[in-house]
């Protein structure tokens, strides 16, 4: 199996980068930093739900 993370993706173009990379990978990775157990803050539930509305790829995410 192959995840892509959009950890460093551009996130103003969401979309665009995950349809640009979805017919080579089997789910999308999430990377949810939240400040707590890592000193980096990343994303969340918001960015979770945009991500959904952009592909029908599972997403995997810790």
């Amino acid at each position: 199996m192959i995840s892509a993370s959009i950890l460093a993706s551009d996130l103003s173009c969401l979309r665009e980068e995950i349809a640009r990379v979805s017919p080579y990978i089997d789910m999308i990775h999430l990377d949810v930093m939240d400040g707590v157990f890592v000193p980096n803050i990343t994303f969340g539930l918001p960015l979770l739900k945009a991500v959904r509305k952009c592909t029908d790829l599972p997403i995997d995410s810790h």
